[in-house]
């Protein structure tokens, strides 16, 4: 089963993530194979191209993602946080940020560049199945077998004091260290936030 494919961003090579847990690259025109990936451990679950084309993103059951030179075929990076499969994981249209999501009903974002997560969002109460970035970066949107879809605004994750404001409001209290550590960037110290 294929469960996933994407297109370089020149369109010359296809990416496809197998139920076998490989990814398979193919040259659009020549139509044939030209590598295959190895590397997760079940069923690879979704592909996609950072815009320079530099890299490939995948993630699967296994609950890995893995980032891959999308050149030489080799793994840059496993990441991992999630708890159960990675249904999806989308890179933003300046490629700086990867998106995932999946059974665990989290959302995290991931600077691509230093492979940290800056973020882990909860709200769904079901597997998040997809998400996207907006055309201009600043949206994600999440849809989730609790039959809702989320909207996310991702510039709040890249400024720390907006981002402890959102946490603040939303509890209406303050929050706890684990809250914290849970929802606040790592690098950033516990304080209470709420009056």
């Amino acid at each position: 089963m294929i469960h996933s494919a994407a297109f370089s961003p020149d369109g010359s090579i296809l990416a496809t993530a197998s139920g076998d847990g490989k990814l398979r690259l193919w040259d659009i025109s020549r139509r044939r194979l030209t590598a295959t990936l190895t590397g997760h451990t079940d069923m690879a679950q979704s592909v996609s191209f950072t815009p320079d084309g530099k890299t490939l993103v995948s993630s699967g059951r296994d609950g890995a993602v893995v980032l891959w030179d999308a050149h030489t075929h080799r793994r840059l990076a496993t990441l991992t946080g999630h708890t159960g499969a990675v249904w999806s994981a989308v890179v933003s249209p300046d490629g700086k940020t990867l998106a995932t999501a999946g059974d665990d009903r989290a959302v995290r974002l991931w600077d691509i560049e230093t492979q940290r997560q800056l973020t882990l969002s909860t709200g769904h109460t079901g597997v998040v199945n997809s998400a996207f970035f907006a055309p201009d970066g600043n949206t994600l949107v999440t849809s989730s077998s609790d039959m809702t879809v989320r909207l996310w605004d991702t510039r709040a994750f890249s400024d720390p004091a907006t981002l402890t404001d959102r946490a603040c409001t939303f509890a209406g209290r303050p929050l706890t260290e684990q809250e914290w550590h849970r929802y606040v960037p790592d690098g950033i110290a516990y304080r209470r936030i709420c009056p």
